[in-house]
């Protein structure tokens, strides 16, 4: 998936993480169990289940061009219909979702 990785930092910002700082560090620290969660619901309607012990989904890969951030998550052991971020302990916006179908 691609996402505007500086409109998500502005979802995510929290007491302890700053919009710089979640843009300033590696690629994988905008996303993580302590600020950005994957999750993922199957074609039969069913939340398919994490597959790493701690960190939710595993991150395969994220690049970043500018702007927008190329993740890469996997293996999900079902077809996911739609995807959603779970932002955590937002400053502005707690408690937010952020839902997509998939196609």
């Amino acid at each position: 998936m691609n996402i505007e990785n500086i409109l998500l930092a502005k979802l995510t910002e929290s007491e302890a993480f700053s919009v710089k700082g979640l843009l300033s560090n590696n690629n994988f620290f905008l996303y993580g169990k302590y600020k950005n969660r994957w999750g993922f619901v199957s074609i039969d309607g069913d939340t398919i289940i994490e597959t790493e012990k701690f960190a939710g989904h595993r991150t395969l890969d994220i690049s970043r061009d500018r702007n927008i951030d190329e993740v890469i998550i996997g293996p999900l052991p079902k077809r996911p219909k739609k995807m959603y971020i779970e932002i955590i302990n937002s400053k502005k916006y707690p408690n937010t979702t952020l839902e997509f179908n998939i196609k």
